[in-house]
């Protein structure tokens, strides 16, 4: 949806993303808190996020890119090559 994301290090656990470039991420609830504040206060950088954010799970985590990971991975066993 575009929208700026906090989340926890578990709650981002296996998501190939970076602090700062397409979420916030934040340990304790004041940090938390806080990196929430931060995104109300600065709506630009929070619209940054949010489409940077956006753009990564459309390039990364929609049917497209995983179903070509998929299929040359079945290639590359068919062939012999392995992973």
């Amino acid at each position: 949806m575009g929208k700026a994301v906090v989340a926890t290090p578990l709650g981002a656990a296996g998501l190939r993303i970076r602090d700062g470039e397409n979420l916030l991420l934040a340990c304790t609830p004041s940090d938390f808190a806080a990196r929430t504040l931060e995104l109300l206060e600065q709506p630009g950088r929070a619209e940054r996020l949010g489409l940077a954010g956006r753009a990564t799970a459309r390039e990364r985590y929609t049917w497209e890119p995983q179903a070509a990971q998929l299929t040359d991975l079945l290639d590359r066993v068919v062939a012999g090559t392995g992973t």
